[in-house]
């Protein structure tokens, strides 16, 4: 039932619809109920490729690592490719909770490309 009809929705088209509206709620900064917002937060992540916020919403006691998931599934990505960065700098540590972080809903995360290697004694030649 679609706005008190009964129009046929493909999940899809339902899902889309959920991120909008979860979209416009953390860009007007309305939460959609006052017990929902104590118990879940919403969390934003951009990726260094993409120019789109990817909206995740989770409870506040679970671990971090599952929203890493989530947004790996979401770009078809194994886990360890993404390095998650808080809004100052630091690495999230995965087993963190929002609540721990003291995550506020709308918190930014930058998803940066793990780098593996680098420059030192070995990569030096004279």
């Amino acid at each position: 039932m679609v706005n008190g009809r009964d129009i046929p929705i493909t999940l899809d088209e339902l899902h889309e619809k959920l991120v909008e509206r979860e979209h416009t709620l953390l860009t007007t900064g309305v939460s959609s109920s006052a017990s929902s917002s104590s118990t879940h937060v919403t969390v934003s992540v951009k990726g260094q490729d993409e120019e789109e916020h990817r909206v995740f919403r989770m409870r506040r006691n679970d671990k971090m690592s599952k929203v890493m998931e989530r947004y790996n599934d979401a770009r078809g990505a194994e886990l360890g490719t993404y390095v998650f960065l808080s809004e100052g700098g630091s690495m999230i540590n995965k087993d963190k909770t929002p609540d721990e972080m003291e995550i506020k809903d709308g918190y930014q995360i930058d998803a940066m490309l793990h780098q593996h290697g680098g420059f030192g004694p070995s990569s030096i030649k004279f």
